[in-house]
């Protein structure tokens, strides 16, 4: 399923945030899709229920 900036599929975002962020917290792939892939899952979060994101660099 489309969604997101350059129309990255939620299922494709899923899998390359859980190859590396999501398990140990180690980003596995470029900034920018990263950032790609956590806007695609944040917003299809968004529609269902509202969403609050913690950065937090402690």
């Amino acid at each position: 399923m489309k969604d997101a900036a350059d129309g990255l599929a939620v299922d494709d975002a899923m899998a390359l945030l859980s190859g590396g962020l999501l398990r140990d917290g180690t980003p596995n792939a470029p900034f920018e899709d990263m950032c790609a892939a956590l806007t695609a899952v944040l917003e299809r979060a968004a529609r269902v229920r509202p969403v609050v994101l913690v950065l937090d660099d402690w």
